[in-house]
């Protein structure tokens, strides 16, 4: 049995749970006179149409793909429903202490949306639907968890800073996004390093100086209470995983493909991808001012643009993660908003100035990049991303 007939037992028991205590959940609800009751009915359709689907050997084209959009959009909606009640209801109901039912509900999050990765994400072949599907999914499972398991119910303080920082959310979004990579055959996030002809250390080097002068940047201030905060750590590890994640793996891996045909096979999907990082945080303008919006799009726009050329050049997401990681906790511990708190006044000039001269200070080293032997580095862990010289299929055989 290869890995992904093992996640498809693991997606169908998965649903008969999730099935079963939608039920038991609905009905309570319902005899209590709790209006989420109707909405855990209709989650409770959406699954058992997901459970008769998956089990039949063949179904028509047209009903294969109404499911697969019903699962992708209402079952991870499920899962966490399911997830947080329980959990809330073994916590108060059977006086369990929160510490160690907490720990234990964490640890399954992390591995919960595999399988319906799996089994639903691997079923997208466009291009664009893989970009809202995995967009969709970096929302919901990094923000749904204190959703559906409010702060108050993890218990100490710890458990709680951890909770809220969402940083289990990311861990657990960078499995389902390397779950979903292996289902779309494409690339693992990379932790050895290959290097081939046209590497340079000097290059390399370059890179890292750049990084530093960037995370010293950050920390101009005084930093030593901001540093010891857990939050302001927690949260930066969080945007550091969930966002390389998303925007310098996945998004960058279906560009590549989306245009590998184009007159832009490798400069369409970094400058793609770097203004989608960047408009992504046009959702901060709900909180602040909308000047303060646009030299954070501005800002960011330009670190994706390097962050993207780092993780090309290493073919090492955990060092742009390390990156981004510093730079926003040294931030945070500078400006004391561990990242959460609103942008307030109108930006300086000397801040317009600044940002746009490191915009285009990214876009001429992006430029460079892409000449000369860097570019011969690039293209191949660009192959590389998009799925070629690597083994999928991987089986496990029990018998003797």
């Amino acid at each position: 049995m290869s890995g992904r007939d093992y996640l498809h037992i693991w997606y169908e028991t998965q649903l008969v749970a999730a099935l079963f205590f939608l039920l038991v959940i609905s009905g309570w609800e319902m005899y209590v006179g709790i209006h989420q009751g109707y909405l855990m009915i209709f989650l409770g359709v959406i699954t058992a149409i997901g459970l008769i689907v998956a089990s039949l050997p063949a179904v028509p084209t047209w009903l294969a793909a109404t499911n697969r959009w019903l699962q992708a959009i209402f079952q991870p909606l499920a899962l966490l429903m399911v997830w947080g009640t329980v959990t809330r209801q073994i916590i108060v109901r059977l006086q369990l202490p929160a510490r160690g039912v907490v720990v234990l509900a964490l640890i399954y999050y992390l591995i919960m949306f595999a399988p319906l990765a799996s089994e639903i994400g691997g079923a997208f072949k466009w291009g664009f639907s893989r970009l809202c599907y995995s967009f969709y999914w970096f929302l919901l499972i990094i923000l749904g968890m204190t959703i559906s398991l409010p702060v108050k119910f993890a218990g100490p303080p710890i458990m709680q800073t951890i909770v809220s920082s969402h940083v289990v959310g990311a861990l657990a979004f960078l499995i389902t996004a390397t779950t979903l990579m292996r289902a779309w055959e494409l690339a693992w996030p990379g932790l050895l390093p290959k290097f081939g002809w046209g590497w340079s250390w000097l290059t390399f080097a370059f890179l890292v100086v750049v990084t530093g002068v960037n995370i010293g940047g950050a920390s101009l201030t005084t930093l030593r209470q901001g540093l010891t905060s857990s939050s302001n750590f927690l949260v930066a590890l969080c945007a550091g995983i969930g966002e390389e994640t998303l925007y310098r793996f996945v998004i960058l891996a279906v560009l590549l493909v989306a245009l590998k045909n184009t007159r832009w096979p490798l400069g369409g999907p970094l400058a793609v991808s770097a203004l989608l990082f960047g408009f992504a945080h046009l959702l901060n303008a709900a909180g602040q001012p909308l000047a303060d919006t646009v030299l954070q799009i501005t800002g960011t726009v330009g670190f994706g643009l390097f962050y993207l050329v780092v993780f090309l050049y290493t073919g090492q997401l955990w060092l742009t993660i390390l990156m981004h990681f510093l730079f926003d906790w040294l931030a945070f511990a500078a400006d004391g908003t561990g990242g959460v708190t609103p942008l307030t006044g109108t930006p300086t000039t000397s801040s317009w100035v600044l940002t746009l001269v490191e915009l285009v200070f990214f876009i001429l080293l992006t430029v460079w990049m892409m000449h000369g032997k860097r570019r011969t580095v690039l293209e191949r862990h660009a192959q590389r991303l998009m799925g070629s010289d690597q083994s999928f299929g991987y089986r496990l055989d029990f018998r003797f």
